[in-house]
């Protein structure tokens, strides 16, 4: 059925934030249109859109929808690597497991979450 998917996001800066999902959080780019616009792999067929646009000021609205990124590694050690490259995180418990939210440098909300084998 469905596989994969991407969500896209507006910005006032796509450099700041190619910088930020490339080199802190690790994605792969996959394409970057004139700076103004940059789709990331976040992996198993999800990518991640940002276009930059002039109506979107900064900080973002905090009530938007976070993105959740999976890791394989276990998530106190995803937390470590990530916290060495400046992100600071709120840890979340929760019944489906622990969440560890984080924003990006314009204030979209994400999240890692431990994946678990089926």
């Amino acid at each position: 059925m469905i596989q994969g998917g991407r969500i896209t996001l507006f910005t006032h800066d796509t450099s700041s934030l190619v910088r930020f999902y490339v080199e802190t959080l690790g994605l792969k780019l996959l394409v970057l249109e004139n700076s103004a616009s940059f789709t990331v792999d976040a992996g198993c067929g999800f990518t991640l859109e940002f276009r930059q646009s002039p109506t979107v000021s900064s900080p973002l609205q905090t009530d938007a929808p976070a993105i959740g990124l999976g890791v394989k590694i276990p998530l106190s050690e995803a937390i470590a690597v990530y916290e060495n490259r400046g992100i600071n995180f709120a840890v979340e418990q929760t019944a489906g497991g622990d969440r560890a939210h984080f924003r990006d440098p314009d204030n979209h909300a994400l999240y890692l979450f431990q994946v678990t084998e089926t």
